[in-house]
């Protein structure tokens, strides 16, 4: 076990090997996932595990809104208006400045690995090309933080292109080491594996709404 490797669980070293179990690929969990409501709830509650700025939470909120209205077919950079009404009061002002067309990278006042510039940065690297290649192209080059901003990028990017626009010269390498065993995660393994956690919390959000109480 090599430094500060994790060790794996019991049931981790019982799943090593093995594939996944499969939950279709046609997308359905997907869709019903991103139906449900209390999405910008769910937002903030994922970036307060990492990150305790309520500044952090309305940008993960608005990522979030971006992706669900892409997903759903419609264009996330003209519905900016509309869900930045959704952002609270005390962060609405600049984040409608940091989002609007006419903000460059130039104009960040931060190292863009922080939420206000990372989020601006991926939103006009997404606004300022034509591809999902060159928009991750565009978030990279701007160096700094760039895992941070690309992954933002790539996240919306990848919502409005979709997977087949991903290059298969980026994604046949791709490995992803599992660790605490030899298992490792290929496209294919992190395709199914993104499409379970979605099924999962589509399954378990309509429990929440239809259980007594809700």
């Amino acid at each position: 076990m090599g430094p500060g490797r994790a060790p794996a669980l019991p049931d981790e070293r019982a799943r090593c090997g093995k594939r996944l179990p499969h939950a279709g690929l046609d997308g359905g969990g997907v869709l019903r996932a991103r139906r449900q409501p209390g999405h910008q709830q769910a937002a903030h509650r994922i970036a307060a595990l990492t990150h305790g700025d309520p500044a952090a939470g309305e940008g993960t909120a608005i990522f979030h809104d971006l992706v669900r209205v892409a997903l759903d077919g419609a264009d996330p950079l003209a519905a900016l208006p509309d869900v930045l009404t959704r952002v609270h009061p005390a962060h609405r002002a600049r984040y409608a400045a940091i989002l609007d067309p006419r903000w460059h990278p130039d104009d960040a006042t931060e190292f863009n690995g922080a939420v206000w510039p990372c989020l601006a940065s991926a939103v006009w690297a997404v606004r300022t090309t034509r591809s999902f290649e060159d928009a991750l192209r565009a978030a990279v080059d701007l160096g700094g933080d760039t895992d941070t901003v690309a992954a933002v990028t790539g996240g919306l990017a990848g919502a409005i292109y979709g997977e087949a626009a991903i290059p298969a010269r980026w994604t046949a390498p791709l490995h992803v080491p599992v660790p605490g065993c030899a298992q490792v995660l290929r496209p294919r393994d992190l395709r199914e594996l993104a499409l379970n956690l979605a099924t999962a919390a589509a399954e378990n959000g309509e429990h929440a709404t239809n259980s007594p109480g809700s």
